[in-house]
């Protein structure tokens, strides 16, 4: 887990976007894939594998950046509703939007 704090670009310049899920804590969780295409790229950066997806997890006293340790959609997917859940508070229903 990484922390947000120093991260000052854009968030998702360079990676491609594949939607937030809103968390009923007013949390947001968004989920990228690291596409690696240039210096602002947030994957690469914290040295996510080039076309893994990642979870970026922001609001009140939630600040961080998850690797989800695969390079397949529906899989990553799959395994960020498990960790809203676990560890954000959701009911693992949320979908990307």
């Amino acid at each position: 887990m990484i922390k947000l704090k120093d991260i000052l670009e854009k968030m998702g310049v360079g990676d491609e976007y594949y939607g937030t899920a809103r968390i009923k804590n007013g949390n947001q969780a968004q989920l990228y894939r690291n596409t690696e295409a240039d210096k602002h790229s947030i994957g690469k950066k914290y040295k996510i594998k080039k076309n893994d997806y990642y979870l970026i997890v922001k609001g009140k006293g939630a600040n961080y950046v998850v690797d989800t340790g695969t390079h397949i959609l529906k899989k990553a997917g799959k395994w960020s509703q498990g960790y809203i859940q676990r560890k954000v508070g959701g009911t693992g229903k949320e979908r990307f939007s």
